[in-house]
């Protein structure tokens, strides 16, 4: 990680994506062991919901992973919609 830190700005976005897909995996795994079976989230908010769903059902009342794999997922559309019109993405040009 320190031979990365004066190369962040280039990695942000797949730093981003990484965080993304790392929570929805946990989800999984979370989901597999409470409910005995792995969900398909076509839409990423999805997962969130079934992780808010699995919290509620089993009484978790910190649910702050929850809200910052809502945000995550927030932030991850807002720059999908940033970039739909653009040659130009987070990682060059097309």
């Amino acid at each position: 990680m320190k031979l990365l830190f004066d190369e962040v700005d280039s990695y942000r976005t797949s730093i981003g994506l990484l965080a993304i897909h790392s929570a929805i995996s946990l989800t999984d795994a979370i989901t597999v062991g409470f409910i005995g079976k792995k969900e398909r989230y076509q839409d990423h908010a999805r997962a969130a919901h079934t992780l808010a769903s699995l919290c509620g059902s089993h009484r978790v009342s910190n649910r702050q992973g929850v809200e910052l794999l809502r945000w995550l997922i927030a932030q991850k559309m807002r720059l999908r919609i940033k970039n739909a019109d653009s040659t130009t993405t987070p990682f060059g040009s097309l």
